[in-house]
């Protein structure tokens, strides 16, 4: 039996490869772009469009991974100034004593866990 590749008929597996987010997919075609791979058989190989991919170059990181960025380096070196004994409240309490802005929705505990 051919494997058909109509919507919804696909084998099971097949949907594995697909990350379900972008994001991870165009770093892989900027690395297989530099290694002299042609972009639109990459794009087509991987059911990803040219233009996606070329609006994603352009745009570069948006102003929320780019404070994330900052954020996170500075949960970093609070946490191993104090000797990783900082969790998630003194750290935002050191933040606040330095009085950097952070944003409402930041989530302390999932910084420091990372910082480790």
């Amino acid at each position: 039996m051919a494997l058909s590749l109509l919507p919804g008929r696909c084998k099971k597996s097949l949907g594995h490869f697909q990350p379900r987010n972008l994001r991870h997919v165009y770093p892989a075609i900027t690395q297989l772009e530099g290694e002299g791979f042609p972009v639109a058989v990459v794009c087509q190989t991987l059911a990803v469009s040219r233009a996606g991919y070329y609006a994603h170059a352009r745009a570069g990181a948006n102003p929320r991974e780019q404070e994330d960025a900052r954020l996170r380096l500075l949960v970093r070196q609070i946490f191993w100034e104090h000797k990783r004994w900082y969790g998630a409240r003194r750290t935002a309490a050191e933040l606040a004593a330095r009085a950097t802005s952070v944003r409402i929705g930041m989530s302390f505990s999932h910084a420091t866990r990372q910082a480790r």
